[in-house]
């Protein structure tokens, strides 16, 4: 049934004050569902204290009207603001990049794949003239012994 109330238009908080026997989680996901059919711009503050004002007199002890008063309280902790910038800078990394579109990722990553085969050839071919390392054979040995540079081919 539908509800003469402007705020509920489908009647769902009057039909869940009718429901004997509800569940809170029912209300919550009644609440959620009501919160998401109000029209944009709507202050949910101020339809949640009128809902508060028309049941919670009649019906204090209803799993609902404890919904309501949970979504009061809800709203009015003070929300995180910055995100992952302000942590960013905490970090010294500055200002994060805007967010690019599927084709600029892939290009960018095209790019990095071949600036990483180009340092790949250029440490291979670096390996050839380079001293060779002998790695320690015993286990309390942690030190390294350089071996004459192998000669070019």
């Amino acid at each position: 049934m539908k509800s003469s109330d402007p705020l509920d238009k489908k009647g769902l908080i009057f039909e869940a004050y009718r429901i004997d026997g509800i569940a809170p989680e029912e209300c919550r996901s009644i609440f959620l569902d009501w919160a998401l059919s109000l029209p944009e711009g709507q202050d949910t503050q101020e339809a949640i204290a009128h809902f508060l004002d028309r049941y919670r007199a009649d019906n204090p002890d209803h799993p609902m009207t404890e919904v309501l008063l949970q979504g009061q309280a809800a709203a009015a902790r003070p929300r995180r603001r910055g995100g992952l910038e302000i942590a960013a800078a905490r970090r010294g990394l500055g200002r994060l990049p805007p967010p690019q579109s599927g084709p600029a990722i892939i290009m960018q990553l095209r790019a990095v794949r071949r600036e990483l085969a180009l340092i790949d050839q250029q440490c291979r071919l670096k390996a050839r003239t380079r001293p060779l390392v002998q790695r320690p054979k015993a286990a309390g040995d942690q030190t390294c012994k350089l071996i004459a540079p192998r000669s070019a081919p």
